[in-house]
């Protein structure tokens, strides 16, 4: 449904309009004691706002990324974004997509045996792969990371290390 009702850059359609306002009150509530903007998206969520990041808005500023069990590297490969770009495959010189502009420092969060979940290194320039060990498998591992005090805590830690 997303990819075929996401509409333009002048007419986005309702879930991106969504995720932008959101986006758009997350920056006014930058201060100073809270003077990041971290965006966290799951699984579909990581699609959408890559997308939203590099071809709707791409003037939005994001200190840190975190796509976790995502598809985006899955999406690039089947050029299925906005900006994919069909000349950058596996066997052309330039093999893989930088990071956008506008996203200072990309974390990819993935299980092996979360089937939605992929890793993104191969695919683009200037991010990092995390693997991260739910303890289950398919949909459960899929459904699992934001229910474990460890993920929480190790992501904690990579978006801290991340500032240095």
């Amino acid at each position: 449904m997303y990819l075929s009702k996401r509409g333009t850059q002048d007419e986005p359609g309702e879930i991106i309009k969504e995720i932008v306002a959101t986006l758009e009150e997350a920056k006014d509530l930058i201060n100073t004691e809270d003077d990041k903007l971290i965006v966290v998206a799951h699984s579909m969520g990581g699609n959408i706002i890559y997308d939203i990041l590099t071809h709707f808005r791409p003037d939005i500023e994001v200190d840190v990324l975190v796509t976790v069990g995502s598809q985006v590297a899955l999406f690039e490969e089947m050029k299925l974004f906005r900006v994919s770009d069909e000349t950058i495959t596996a066997q052309s010189e330039v093999n893989r997509v930088s990071k956008p502009a506008n996203v200072h420092r990309w974390i990819n969060v993935f299980d092996f045996n979360d089937f939605l979940g992929f890793a993104t290194e191969s695919v683009f320039q200037g991010v990092k792969d995390f693997q991260y060990r739910t303890g289950n498998i398919l949909f459960a591992a899929h459904n699992t990371y934001f229910n474990l005090p460890t993920f929480h805590e190790r992501l904690a830690e990579r978006i801290r290390d991340t500032e240095s």
